[in-house]
């Protein structure tokens, strides 16, 4: 799952290319992802991944990340999230450390060697 609120087109088209996941699924901000993650909590249908940009319309990250803790008991999968940002603001990655559900930091743009590695690593 990719929430993005500005380069999303380039990102989907660089994971589609890696052939890394079989399905992309892509939100321009976090209310209906989070629709989306409350609709379909089984197994199959939620991510296993989520990159969440920081920066994003109506319902930015911090936001996100308060409404999928909530969730986060009830769910029948573990979701890997990864904050993606343009800014490595420390005060940011000092926020974004304070969820549990955040795995990791990758920087825009993108770069899929950095993906794999921080997968790898968890």
């Amino acid at each position: 799952m990719i929430l993005n609120g500005y380069n999303r087109i380039t990102i989907q088209n660089n994971l589609q290319n890696s052939k890394l996941f079989s399905d992309i699924l892509l939100f321009d901000n976090g209310s209906p992802a989070i629709t989306y993650i409350r609709e379909h909590n089984t197994p199959e249908l939620l991510p296993d991944i989520i990159l969440l940009d920081i920066v994003m319309p109506v319902m930015d990250a911090w936001d996100f990340l308060e409404e999928y803790q909530k969730l986060s008991p009830i769910l029948n999968k573990h979701i890997n999230i990864f904050v993606h940002t343009v800014s490595l603001i420390e005060e940011e990655l000092n926020r974004a450390a304070n969820y549990s559900c955040v795995i990791g930091i990758l920087p825009i743009p993108l770069h899929m060697d950095e993906l794999l590695r921080q997968m790898q690593l968890h």
